[in-house]
Protein backbone atom coordinates (compact mmCIF):
# COMPACT_ATOMS: atom_id res chain seq x y z
CA UNK A 1 0.00 0.00 0.00
CA UNK A 2 1.41 3.38 -1.01
CA UNK A 3 0.47 6.19 1.33
CA UNK A 4 0.21 9.85 0.63
CA UNK A 5 -1.86 12.09 -1.54
CA UNK A 6 -2.39 11.07 -5.15
CA UNK A 7 -0.95 14.40 -6.30
CA UNK A 8 1.99 14.33 -3.96
CA UNK A 9 5.34 14.40 -5.81
CA UNK A 10 6.59 11.78 -3.39
CA UNK A 11 3.65 9.43 -3.73
CA UNK A 12 5.67 7.00 -5.86
CA UNK A 13 9.20 5.62 -5.51
CA UNK A 14 10.17 7.36 -8.71
CA UNK A 15 8.91 10.73 -7.55
CA UNK A 16 6.15 10.98 -10.24
CA UNK A 17 2.63 12.11 -9.30
CA UNK A 18 0.35 9.18 -8.55
CA UNK A 19 -2.75 10.35 -10.48
CA UNK A 20 -1.24 10.09 -13.99
CA UNK A 21 0.11 6.69 -13.14
CA UNK A 22 -3.30 5.50 -11.88
CA UNK A 23 -4.89 6.69 -15.08
CA UNK A 24 -2.28 4.86 -17.11
CA UNK A 25 -2.77 1.78 -14.99
CA UNK A 26 -6.52 1.88 -15.46
CA UNK A 27 -6.10 2.12 -19.18
CA UNK A 28 -3.70 -0.79 -19.09
CA UNK A 29 -6.13 -2.84 -17.05
CA UNK A 30 -8.85 -2.31 -19.60
CA UNK A 31 -6.52 -3.71 -22.24
CA UNK A 32 -5.64 -6.82 -20.23
CA UNK A 33 -7.32 -10.10 -21.00
CA UNK A 34 -10.37 -11.10 -18.91
CA UNK A 35 -9.94 -14.08 -16.57
CA UNK A 36 -12.25 -17.01 -16.43
CA UNK A 37 -14.36 -15.39 -13.75
CA UNK A 38 -14.79 -12.30 -15.92
CA UNK A 39 -12.72 -10.15 -13.59
CA UNK A 40 -9.64 -8.34 -14.84
CA UNK A 41 -6.39 -9.72 -13.57
CA UNK A 42 -5.43 -6.43 -11.98
CA UNK A 43 -8.19 -4.20 -10.74
CA UNK A 44 -6.72 -2.84 -7.63
CA UNK A 45 -5.88 0.81 -7.81
CA UNK A 46 -2.75 0.22 -5.82
CA UNK A 47 -1.21 -1.80 -8.74
CA UNK A 48 -1.08 1.23 -11.06
CA UNK A 49 2.49 2.31 -10.18
CA UNK A 50 3.81 -1.17 -10.82
CA UNK A 51 2.09 -1.31 -14.15
CA UNK A 52 3.44 2.08 -15.07
CA UNK A 53 7.02 1.00 -14.32
CA UNK A 54 6.64 -2.12 -16.42
CA UNK A 55 5.25 -0.05 -19.28
CA UNK A 56 8.14 2.46 -19.16
CA UNK A 57 10.76 -0.31 -19.25
CA UNK A 58 9.06 -1.92 -22.20
CA UNK A 59 8.91 1.45 -24.01
CA UNK A 60 12.58 2.03 -23.38
CA UNK A 61 13.45 -1.37 -24.86
CA UNK A 62 11.38 -0.65 -27.92
CA UNK A 63 12.97 2.75 -28.30
CA UNK A 64 16.46 1.27 -27.98
CA UNK A 65 15.61 -1.31 -30.62
CA UNK A 66 14.33 1.40 -32.98
CA UNK A 67 17.43 3.51 -32.40
CA UNK A 68 19.69 0.52 -33.06
CA UNK A 69 17.87 -0.23 -36.29
CA UNK A 70 18.09 3.41 -37.35
CA UNK A 71 21.82 3.46 -36.52
CA UNK A 72 22.39 0.32 -38.54
CA UNK A 73 20.43 1.78 -41.44
CA UNK A 74 22.47 5.00 -41.32
CA UNK A 75 25.73 3.07 -41.18
CA UNK A 76 24.58 0.85 -44.04
CA UNK A 77 23.63 3.93 -46.08
CA UNK A 78 27.02 5.50 -45.43
CA UNK A 79 28.78 2.27 -46.45
CA UNK A 80 26.71 2.08 -49.62
CA UNK A 81 27.56 5.69 -50.46
CA UNK A 82 31.28 5.02 -49.83
CA UNK A 83 31.13 1.85 -51.92
CA UNK A 84 29.28 3.71 -54.67
CA UNK A 85 31.82 6.56 -54.60
CA UNK A 86 34.72 4.09 -54.75
CA UNK A 87 33.03 2.24 -57.62
CA UNK A 88 32.46 5.41 -59.63
CA UNK A 89 35.95 6.67 -58.84
CA UNK A 90 37.32 3.33 -60.02
CA UNK A 91 35.29 3.61 -63.20
CA UNK A 92 36.61 7.12 -63.81
CA UNK A 93 40.19 6.03 -63.14
CA UNK A 94 39.75 3.10 -65.54
CA UNK A 95 38.66 5.38 -68.38
CA UNK A 96 40.93 5.60 -71.39
CA UNK A 97 40.16 9.30 -71.53
CA UNK A 98 41.00 11.94 -68.99
CA UNK A 99 38.24 13.29 -66.76
CA UNK A 100 38.26 16.39 -64.58
CA UNK A 101 35.86 18.51 -62.54
CA UNK A 102 36.70 22.21 -62.03
CA UNK A 103 35.07 25.15 -60.29
CA UNK A 104 34.19 28.47 -61.87
CA UNK A 105 37.84 29.59 -61.60
CA UNK A 106 39.07 26.51 -63.49
CA UNK A 107 40.56 25.06 -60.29
CA UNK A 108 40.64 21.29 -60.26
CA UNK A 109 38.20 19.64 -57.82
CA UNK A 110 38.69 16.13 -59.13
CA UNK A 111 40.89 14.50 -61.82
CA UNK A 112 41.20 10.86 -62.76
CA UNK A 113 44.51 9.09 -63.17
CA UNK A 114 44.47 9.23 -66.97
CA UNK A 115 44.27 13.03 -67.01
CA UNK A 116 47.04 13.23 -64.41
CA UNK A 117 49.23 10.95 -66.56
CA UNK A 118 48.69 13.22 -69.56
CA UNK A 119 50.13 16.12 -67.57
CA UNK A 120 52.85 13.96 -65.94
CA UNK A 121 51.81 14.77 -62.36
CA UNK A 122 50.29 12.69 -59.50
CA UNK A 123 46.46 12.94 -59.34
CA UNK A 124 46.46 14.40 -55.82
CA UNK A 125 48.86 17.17 -56.96
CA UNK A 126 46.27 18.46 -59.44
CA UNK A 127 43.65 19.24 -56.80
CA UNK A 128 43.42 23.00 -56.31
CA UNK A 129 45.57 23.89 -59.33
CA UNK A 130 44.28 26.07 -62.15
CA UNK A 131 44.26 24.32 -65.53
CA UNK A 132 45.62 27.46 -67.17
CA UNK A 133 49.05 26.80 -65.63
CA UNK A 134 49.42 23.88 -68.09
CA UNK A 135 48.47 26.00 -71.12
CA UNK A 136 50.24 28.72 -73.06
CA UNK A 137 49.34 31.41 -75.56
CA UNK A 138 46.24 30.94 -77.65
CA UNK A 139 45.31 27.68 -75.92
CA UNK A 140 45.00 29.45 -72.55
CA UNK A 141 42.80 32.08 -74.21
CA UNK A 142 40.69 29.33 -75.79
CA UNK A 143 40.10 27.66 -72.41
CA UNK A 144 39.04 30.98 -70.86
CA UNK A 145 36.59 31.63 -73.72
CA UNK A 146 35.12 28.16 -73.23
CA UNK A 147 34.88 28.82 -69.50
CA UNK A 148 32.63 31.83 -70.19
CA UNK A 149 30.42 29.64 -72.39
CA UNK A 150 30.05 27.04 -69.64
CA UNK A 151 29.15 29.74 -67.08
CA UNK A 152 26.39 30.66 -69.51
CA UNK A 153 25.20 27.05 -69.41
CA UNK A 154 26.59 25.95 -72.79
CA UNK A 155 28.59 22.79 -73.49
CA UNK A 156 31.54 22.76 -75.89
CA UNK A 157 34.03 20.65 -77.81
CA UNK A 158 37.45 22.08 -78.61
CA UNK A 159 41.17 21.27 -79.01
CA UNK A 160 43.83 22.18 -76.46
CA UNK A 161 47.60 21.78 -76.46
CA UNK A 162 48.98 21.21 -72.96
CA UNK A 163 52.50 21.64 -71.65
CA UNK A 164 53.09 18.67 -69.35
CA UNK A 165 55.22 18.92 -66.23
CA UNK A 166 58.18 17.36 -68.10
CA UNK A 167 57.88 19.85 -70.98
CA UNK A 168 56.19 17.52 -73.45
CA UNK A 169 53.46 18.82 -75.71
CA UNK A 170 50.17 16.94 -75.31
CA UNK A 171 47.46 17.49 -77.92
CA UNK A 172 43.88 16.79 -76.77
CA UNK A 173 40.23 17.08 -77.69
CA UNK A 174 38.05 18.30 -74.80
CA UNK A 175 34.28 17.79 -74.42
CA UNK A 176 33.00 19.86 -71.48
CA UNK A 177 29.63 20.72 -69.94
CA UNK A 178 28.45 22.92 -67.06
CA UNK A 179 28.03 21.44 -63.55
CA UNK A 180 24.87 22.59 -61.71
CA UNK A 181 23.60 22.37 -58.13
CA UNK A 182 20.03 21.38 -57.12
CA UNK A 183 18.86 24.91 -57.70
CA UNK A 184 20.09 24.77 -61.29
CA UNK A 185 22.92 27.22 -60.77
CA UNK A 186 26.23 26.65 -62.58
CA UNK A 187 28.88 25.93 -59.96
CA UNK A 188 31.61 24.58 -62.21
CA UNK A 189 32.14 22.22 -65.12
CA UNK A 190 33.34 18.76 -65.98
CA UNK A 191 35.09 17.52 -69.10
CA UNK A 192 36.31 14.44 -70.91
CA UNK A 193 39.84 14.89 -72.30
CA UNK A 194 41.03 12.66 -75.17
CA UNK A 195 44.75 12.45 -75.89
CA UNK A 196 45.23 12.70 -79.67
CA UNK A 197 49.00 13.26 -79.64
CA UNK A 198 49.80 9.91 -81.25
CA UNK A 199 46.86 10.13 -83.64
CA UNK A 200 48.00 13.59 -84.69
CA UNK A 201 51.56 12.35 -85.19
CA UNK A 202 50.34 9.45 -87.34
CA UNK A 203 48.12 11.74 -89.41
CA UNK A 204 50.97 14.18 -89.97
CA UNK A 205 53.24 11.27 -90.86
CA UNK A 206 50.62 9.89 -93.24
CA UNK A 207 50.34 13.30 -94.88
CA UNK A 208 54.10 13.62 -95.21
CA UNK A 209 54.33 10.06 -96.50
CA UNK A 210 51.64 10.70 -99.10
CA UNK A 211 53.39 13.87 -100.24
CA UNK A 212 56.76 12.15 -100.28
CA UNK A 213 55.33 9.20 -102.19
CA UNK A 214 53.79 11.49 -104.79
CA UNK A 215 57.07 13.36 -105.19
CA UNK A 216 59.00 10.09 -105.21
CA UNK A 217 56.76 8.60 -107.89
CA UNK A 218 57.14 11.73 -109.95
CA UNK A 219 60.90 11.62 -109.46
CA UNK A 220 60.97 7.92 -110.29
CA UNK A 221 59.21 8.63 -113.56
CA UNK A 222 61.78 11.19 -114.66
CA UNK A 223 64.88 9.73 -113.01
CA UNK A 224 66.14 7.88 -116.07
CA UNK A 225 65.63 10.72 -118.53
CA UNK A 226 66.89 13.37 -116.13
CA UNK A 227 70.02 11.39 -115.28
CA UNK A 228 70.70 10.87 -118.96
CA UNK A 229 70.61 14.62 -119.48
CA UNK A 230 72.83 15.20 -116.47
CA UNK A 231 75.25 12.53 -117.67
CA UNK A 232 75.62 14.32 -120.98
CA UNK A 233 76.17 17.69 -119.25
CA UNK A 234 78.61 16.27 -116.72
CA UNK A 235 80.53 14.14 -119.19
CA UNK A 236 80.95 16.81 -121.83
CA UNK A 237 81.98 19.32 -119.20
CA UNK A 238 84.66 16.98 -117.93
CA UNK A 239 85.92 16.40 -121.47
CA UNK A 240 86.25 20.16 -121.94
CA UNK A 241 88.06 20.44 -118.62
CA UNK A 242 90.66 17.98 -119.86
CA UNK A 243 91.42 20.21 -122.86
CA UNK A 244 90.87 23.71 -121.50
CA UNK A 245 93.90 25.70 -120.32
CA UNK A 246 92.28 29.09 -119.74
CA UNK A 247 91.77 29.69 -116.00
CA UNK A 248 88.55 31.69 -116.34
CA UNK A 249 86.94 29.13 -118.66
CA UNK A 250 88.09 26.32 -116.40
CA UNK A 251 86.39 28.02 -113.45
CA UNK A 252 83.13 28.26 -115.41
CA UNK A 253 83.32 24.61 -116.47
CA UNK A 254 83.94 23.50 -112.89
CA UNK A 255 80.84 25.44 -111.79
CA UNK A 256 78.82 23.61 -114.47
CA UNK A 257 80.27 20.30 -113.30
CA UNK A 258 79.38 21.03 -109.66
CA UNK A 259 75.82 22.00 -110.60
CA UNK A 260 75.37 18.81 -112.59
CA UNK A 261 76.57 16.74 -109.63
CA UNK A 262 74.21 18.58 -107.29
CA UNK A 263 71.34 17.94 -109.68
CA UNK A 264 72.13 14.23 -109.73
CA UNK A 265 72.26 14.19 -105.92
CA UNK A 266 68.88 15.94 -105.73
CA UNK A 267 67.30 13.32 -107.99
CA UNK A 268 68.80 10.53 -105.89
CA UNK A 269 67.53 12.03 -102.65
CA UNK A 270 64.08 12.58 -104.12
CA UNK A 271 63.93 8.94 -104.99
CA UNK A 272 65.19 8.06 -101.51
CA UNK A 273 61.99 9.49 -100.02
CA UNK A 274 59.94 6.49 -101.15
CA UNK A 275 62.60 3.90 -101.75
CA UNK A 276 61.48 0.46 -100.57
CA UNK A 277 64.02 -1.80 -102.24
CA UNK A 278 66.61 -3.42 -99.95
CA UNK A 279 70.01 -3.68 -101.54
CA UNK A 280 71.33 -6.14 -98.96
CA UNK A 281 70.63 -7.69 -95.59
CA UNK A 282 70.77 -5.46 -92.55
CA UNK A 283 73.84 -5.49 -90.35
CA UNK A 284 74.13 -5.10 -86.60
CA UNK A 285 75.65 -1.64 -86.31
CA UNK A 286 77.69 -0.33 -83.42
CA UNK A 287 76.09 3.11 -83.42
CA UNK A 288 78.85 4.50 -81.18
CA UNK A 289 81.54 3.70 -83.73
CA UNK A 290 79.40 5.15 -86.51
CA UNK A 291 78.71 8.35 -84.59
CA UNK A 292 82.35 8.72 -83.54
CA UNK A 293 83.52 8.49 -87.16
CA UNK A 294 80.92 11.01 -88.30
CA UNK A 295 81.68 13.48 -85.51
CA UNK A 296 85.42 13.25 -86.15
CA UNK A 297 84.71 14.01 -89.80
CA UNK A 298 82.54 16.97 -88.81
CA UNK A 299 85.34 18.37 -86.68
CA UNK A 300 87.63 18.18 -89.69
CA UNK A 301 85.07 19.79 -91.99
CA UNK A 302 84.59 22.66 -89.56
CA UNK A 303 88.03 23.86 -90.60
CA UNK A 304 86.58 24.87 -93.92
CA UNK A 305 84.02 27.22 -92.37
CA UNK A 306 84.41 30.92 -91.65
CA UNK A 307 84.83 30.33 -87.92
CA UNK A 308 87.75 28.31 -86.47
CA UNK A 309 87.06 24.69 -85.54
CA UNK A 310 87.40 25.64 -81.86
CA UNK A 311 84.17 27.66 -82.15
CA UNK A 312 82.19 24.41 -82.04
CA UNK A 313 82.10 22.06 -79.07
CA UNK A 314 80.98 18.46 -79.49
CA UNK A 315 79.70 16.68 -76.37
CA UNK A 316 79.35 12.91 -76.59
CA UNK A 317 77.25 11.01 -74.06
CA UNK A 318 77.03 7.43 -75.30
CA UNK A 319 75.17 5.13 -72.90
CA UNK A 320 73.36 2.69 -75.17
CA UNK A 321 74.37 -0.93 -74.69
CA UNK A 322 72.85 -2.67 -77.72
CA UNK A 323 73.53 -2.69 -81.44
CA UNK A 324 71.07 -1.53 -84.12
CA UNK A 325 70.05 -3.70 -87.11
CA UNK A 326 70.41 -1.31 -90.03
CA UNK A 327 71.73 -0.65 -93.52
CA UNK A 328 75.02 1.14 -92.72
CA UNK A 329 75.08 3.54 -95.68
CA UNK A 330 71.45 4.57 -95.20
CA UNK A 331 71.76 5.12 -91.45
CA UNK A 332 74.98 7.08 -92.00
CA UNK A 333 73.20 9.35 -94.48
CA UNK A 334 70.34 10.01 -92.05
CA UNK A 335 72.76 10.94 -89.25
CA UNK A 336 74.90 13.11 -91.54
CA UNK A 337 71.83 15.04 -92.70
CA UNK A 338 70.80 15.86 -89.14
CA UNK A 339 74.34 16.69 -87.96
CA UNK A 340 74.92 19.00 -90.92
CA UNK A 341 71.62 20.75 -90.19
CA UNK A 342 72.78 21.22 -86.59
CA UNK A 343 76.04 22.83 -87.72
CA UNK A 344 74.16 25.03 -90.18
CA UNK A 345 72.01 26.24 -87.27
CA UNK A 346 75.19 27.44 -85.49
CA UNK A 347 77.16 29.37 -88.15
CA UNK A 348 79.00 31.41 -85.51
CA UNK A 349 79.83 28.37 -83.37
CA UNK A 350 78.07 26.58 -80.55
CA UNK A 351 77.63 23.22 -78.85
CA UNK A 352 76.54 20.00 -80.49
CA UNK A 353 75.51 17.30 -78.01
CA UNK A 354 74.98 13.72 -79.16
CA UNK A 355 73.42 11.19 -76.77
CA UNK A 356 72.50 7.52 -77.01
CA UNK A 357 70.24 5.74 -74.56
CA UNK A 358 68.62 2.35 -74.14
CA UNK A 359 64.84 2.26 -74.28
CA UNK A 360 62.21 -0.49 -74.21
CA UNK A 361 63.38 -2.64 -77.12
CA UNK A 362 64.99 0.36 -78.80
CA UNK A 363 68.00 2.64 -78.90
CA UNK A 364 67.49 6.40 -78.95
CA UNK A 365 69.92 8.80 -80.62
CA UNK A 366 69.48 12.47 -79.70
CA UNK A 367 71.27 15.27 -81.56
CA UNK A 368 70.96 18.66 -79.86
CA UNK A 369 72.30 22.00 -81.08
CA UNK A 370 72.56 25.32 -79.27
CA UNK A 371 71.26 27.30 -82.22
CA UNK A 372 68.42 29.83 -82.21
CA UNK A 373 65.70 27.19 -82.31
CA UNK A 374 62.52 27.26 -84.38
CA UNK A 375 58.95 28.43 -83.78
CA UNK A 376 56.08 25.95 -83.92
CA UNK A 377 55.02 26.88 -87.45
CA UNK A 378 58.50 26.00 -88.75
CA UNK A 379 58.72 22.76 -86.74
CA UNK A 380 55.45 21.63 -88.33
CA UNK A 381 56.98 21.89 -91.82
CA UNK A 382 60.55 20.71 -91.40
CA UNK A 383 59.76 17.27 -92.83
CA UNK A 384 58.09 18.71 -95.93
CA UNK A 385 60.20 18.09 -99.07
CA UNK A 386 61.85 21.25 -100.46
CA UNK A 387 61.09 23.26 -97.30
CA UNK A 388 64.24 24.94 -96.01
CA UNK A 389 65.03 27.78 -93.62
CA UNK A 390 68.55 28.12 -95.09
CA UNK A 391 67.50 29.88 -98.24
CA UNK A 392 67.85 28.76 -101.86
CA UNK A 393 71.29 27.26 -101.28
CA UNK A 394 69.60 24.25 -99.63
CA UNK A 395 67.27 21.86 -101.44
CA UNK A 396 65.22 21.16 -98.30
CA UNK A 397 65.59 17.38 -98.57
CA UNK A 398 67.95 16.60 -95.69
CA UNK A 399 65.41 15.98 -92.93
CA UNK A 400 62.73 14.44 -95.19
CA UNK A 401 65.27 11.92 -96.46
CA UNK A 402 66.51 11.22 -92.92
CA UNK A 403 62.93 10.70 -91.77
CA UNK A 404 62.22 8.31 -94.67
CA UNK A 405 65.35 6.30 -93.88
CA UNK A 406 64.50 5.98 -90.18
CA UNK A 407 60.94 4.91 -90.99
CA UNK A 408 62.37 2.32 -93.37
CA UNK A 409 64.23 0.93 -90.34
CA UNK A 410 60.90 0.73 -88.43
CA UNK A 411 61.99 3.66 -86.27
CA UNK A 412 60.56 7.05 -85.38
CA UNK A 413 61.80 10.64 -85.55
CA UNK A 414 60.86 13.35 -83.06
CA UNK A 415 61.82 17.03 -83.18
CA UNK A 416 61.61 19.43 -80.24
CA UNK A 417 62.48 23.09 -80.68
CA UNK A 418 61.51 26.53 -79.50
CA UNK A 419 62.98 29.99 -80.09
CA UNK A 420 66.11 30.55 -78.05
CA UNK A 421 66.27 26.93 -76.85
CA UNK A 422 67.98 25.15 -79.75
CA UNK A 423 66.71 22.01 -81.47
CA UNK A 424 66.73 18.34 -80.52
CA UNK A 425 66.23 15.60 -83.13
CA UNK A 426 65.67 12.14 -81.65
CA UNK A 427 65.83 8.85 -83.55
CA UNK A 428 64.27 5.75 -81.95
CA UNK A 429 65.45 2.56 -83.65
CA UNK A 430 64.80 -1.10 -82.82
CA UNK A 431 67.66 -2.67 -80.87
CA UNK A 432 69.22 -6.08 -81.43
CA UNK A 433 70.32 -8.53 -78.74
CA UNK A 434 74.04 -7.95 -79.36
CA UNK A 435 75.74 -5.94 -76.65
CA UNK A 436 78.16 -3.16 -77.53
CA UNK A 437 81.73 -2.93 -76.36
CA UNK A 438 83.19 -0.03 -74.36
CA UNK A 439 83.09 3.39 -76.02
CA UNK A 440 86.45 4.51 -77.36
CA UNK A 441 87.59 8.07 -76.60
CA UNK A 442 87.07 10.60 -79.41
CA UNK A 443 89.85 10.75 -81.92
CA UNK A 444 91.87 13.90 -82.36
CA UNK A 445 91.04 15.81 -85.55
CA UNK A 446 93.55 15.06 -88.26
CA UNK A 447 93.95 17.11 -91.40
CA UNK A 448 93.64 14.70 -94.26
CA UNK A 449 95.93 15.51 -97.19
CA UNK A 450 94.21 16.12 -100.46
CA UNK A 451 95.24 13.38 -102.89
CA UNK A 452 96.83 14.52 -106.11
CA UNK A 453 94.67 13.97 -109.17
CA UNK A 454 95.51 10.74 -110.92
CA UNK A 455 96.25 10.97 -114.60
CA UNK A 456 96.35 7.81 -116.67
CA UNK A 457 98.11 7.87 -120.03
CA UNK A 458 96.32 6.48 -123.05
CA UNK A 459 96.29 2.70 -123.30
CA UNK A 460 98.98 1.36 -125.69
CA UNK A 461 96.54 -1.35 -126.85
CA UNK A 462 93.66 -0.63 -129.20
CA UNK A 463 90.44 -2.48 -128.31
CA UNK A 464 87.04 -2.67 -129.91
CA UNK A 465 84.28 -1.39 -127.66
CA UNK A 466 80.61 -1.37 -128.57
CA UNK A 467 78.49 1.37 -126.95
CA UNK A 468 74.71 0.96 -127.08
CA UNK A 469 72.24 3.65 -125.98
CA UNK A 470 69.02 5.15 -127.28
CA UNK A 471 70.34 8.65 -126.48
CA UNK A 472 72.59 10.10 -129.16
CA UNK A 473 74.25 12.46 -126.67
CA UNK A 474 75.34 9.52 -124.53
CA UNK A 475 76.78 7.67 -127.54
CA UNK A 476 78.77 10.75 -128.54
CA UNK A 477 80.06 11.14 -124.98
CA UNK A 478 81.18 7.50 -124.76
CA UNK A 479 82.79 7.69 -128.18
CA UNK A 480 84.83 10.76 -127.18
CA UNK A 481 85.73 9.54 -123.67
CA UNK A 482 86.87 6.06 -124.73
CA UNK A 483 88.24 7.20 -128.09
CA UNK A 484 90.74 9.55 -126.47
CA UNK A 485 92.13 6.50 -124.68
CA UNK A 486 93.04 5.01 -128.04
CA UNK A 487 90.17 2.51 -128.30
CA UNK A 488 87.98 1.91 -131.32
CA UNK A 489 84.42 2.74 -130.30
CA UNK A 490 81.45 1.46 -132.28
CA UNK A 491 77.98 2.76 -131.46
CA UNK A 492 74.43 1.44 -131.84
CA UNK A 493 71.10 3.05 -131.00
CA UNK A 494 69.19 -0.17 -130.24
CA UNK A 495 69.66 -3.77 -129.24
CA UNK A 496 68.90 -5.04 -132.74
CA UNK A 497 71.56 -2.80 -134.27
CA UNK A 498 74.03 -3.94 -131.61
CA UNK A 499 73.48 -7.63 -132.45
CA UNK A 500 74.26 -6.91 -136.10
CA UNK A 501 77.56 -5.25 -135.14
CA UNK A 502 78.40 -8.14 -132.80
CA UNK A 503 77.78 -10.61 -135.60
CA UNK A 504 80.08 -8.65 -137.97
CA UNK A 505 83.28 -8.83 -135.93
CA UNK A 506 84.99 -9.27 -132.57
CA UNK A 507 84.10 -6.96 -129.65
CA UNK A 508 86.12 -6.78 -126.41
CA UNK A 509 83.63 -4.92 -124.19
CA UNK A 510 79.92 -4.22 -124.61
CA UNK A 511 78.76 -0.99 -122.90
CA UNK A 512 74.95 -0.84 -122.98
CA UNK A 513 72.22 1.18 -121.37
CA UNK A 514 69.84 -0.88 -119.26
CA UNK A 515 66.56 0.86 -120.08
CA UNK A 516 66.05 0.93 -123.84
CA UNK A 517 62.88 0.49 -125.89
CA UNK A 518 62.49 -2.82 -127.68
CA UNK A 519 65.38 -4.80 -126.22
CA UNK A 520 66.64 -3.76 -122.75
CA UNK A 521 70.35 -3.88 -122.05
CA UNK A 522 70.26 -7.00 -119.83
CA UNK A 523 68.37 -8.94 -122.50
CA UNK A 524 70.90 -7.77 -125.13
CA UNK A 525 73.73 -9.01 -122.91
CA UNK A 526 72.15 -12.47 -122.48
CA UNK A 527 71.58 -12.88 -126.22
CA UNK A 528 75.09 -11.68 -127.06
CA UNK A 529 76.71 -14.05 -124.55
CA UNK A 530 74.94 -17.07 -125.98
CA UNK A 531 77.34 -16.96 -128.93
CA UNK A 532 80.21 -15.19 -127.11
CA UNK A 533 80.37 -16.29 -123.47
CA UNK A 534 83.74 -14.50 -123.07
CA UNK A 535 82.22 -11.11 -123.93
CA UNK A 536 82.58 -8.59 -121.08
CA UNK A 537 79.48 -6.45 -120.43
CA UNK A 538 79.13 -3.10 -118.66
CA UNK A 539 75.59 -1.85 -117.93
CA UNK A 540 74.79 1.83 -117.47
CA UNK A 541 71.51 3.06 -116.01
CA UNK A 542 69.91 6.33 -115.07
CA UNK A 543 67.44 4.59 -112.74
CA UNK A 544 68.03 4.51 -109.02
CA UNK A 545 66.62 1.12 -108.08
CA UNK A 546 65.98 -0.79 -111.29
CA UNK A 547 68.52 -3.58 -111.63
CA UNK A 548 68.28 -6.67 -113.79
CA UNK A 549 67.25 -9.83 -111.97
CA UNK A 550 69.84 -11.97 -113.75
CA UNK A 551 73.00 -10.36 -112.39
CA UNK A 552 75.12 -12.97 -114.16
CA UNK A 553 74.34 -11.33 -117.50
CA UNK A 554 76.75 -8.44 -116.86
CA UNK A 555 80.15 -7.84 -115.25
CA UNK A 556 79.83 -4.27 -113.95
CA UNK A 557 77.26 -1.52 -113.54
CA UNK A 558 77.73 2.26 -113.56
CA UNK A 559 74.94 4.67 -112.64
CA UNK A 560 74.27 7.85 -114.55
CA UNK A 561 75.36 10.55 -114.38
CA UNK A 562 78.85 9.13 -114.20
CA UNK A 563 82.22 10.84 -114.23
CA UNK A 564 84.45 10.37 -117.25
CA UNK A 565 87.30 8.81 -115.22
CA UNK A 566 84.82 6.40 -113.66
CA UNK A 567 83.45 5.05 -116.92
CA UNK A 568 86.89 4.85 -118.55
CA UNK A 569 88.44 3.05 -115.60
CA UNK A 570 85.56 0.58 -115.38
CA UNK A 571 85.74 -0.25 -119.10
CA UNK A 572 89.50 -0.79 -118.99
CA UNK A 573 89.14 -3.06 -115.96
CA UNK A 574 86.96 -5.31 -118.14
CA UNK A 575 89.50 -5.59 -120.96
CA UNK A 576 91.26 -8.92 -121.56
CA UNK A 577 93.65 -9.77 -118.68
CA UNK A 578 96.92 -9.54 -120.61
CA UNK A 579 96.10 -6.22 -122.24
CA UNK A 580 94.67 -4.76 -119.04
CA UNK A 581 97.79 -5.75 -117.16
CA UNK A 582 100.05 -4.00 -119.66
CA UNK A 583 97.83 -0.92 -119.65
CA UNK A 584 97.82 -0.64 -115.87
CA UNK A 585 101.58 -1.24 -115.75
CA UNK A 586 102.22 1.62 -118.13
CA UNK A 587 99.87 3.89 -116.13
Amino acid sequence: MVSGSPDSPHATPGGAPLRPLLAAGAALCLSLPVLAGGVPALVAAGAAPILAGLFAARARRRLDAVLRRRDEEVRDTIDRFAESEARYRGLLDAMREGFAVVDLSERVLFANRRFARMLRVPPESLIGLELTCFLTGRHKERLLRQSLRRKAGKAGRYALEWRAADGRRVFTLVSSAPLRNRAGEVIGSFGVVTDVTERRRLMRHAGRTALARAIGEMAGGITHDFNNRLAAVLGNTQLLLLREQDAEKTHILKAIEASAREGAETVRRLHELTRTRRDREVEEIDVHLLLSDLLDLMVYQCRGREQPASAWTIDRDFRATRAIPAWPAALREALVNVILNAFDAMPEGGTLRVETRDGPGAVTISIRDSGPGMPDDVVKRIFDPFYSTRGPRRAGLGLPVACAIIHRHNGTVDVASSPGQGTVVTFRLPASERLLGPVAPPALPVRRPTPAPRTTPPSPHRHRILAVDDEEDMLRLLRLALGQRGHEVLTAGSGVDALEILAAGPIDVLVTDLSMPGMPGDELARVARQDRPELRVLLTTGSVDDLPEATGSFDALVRKPFAIPEIVETVEMLLPDAARGQSVATG
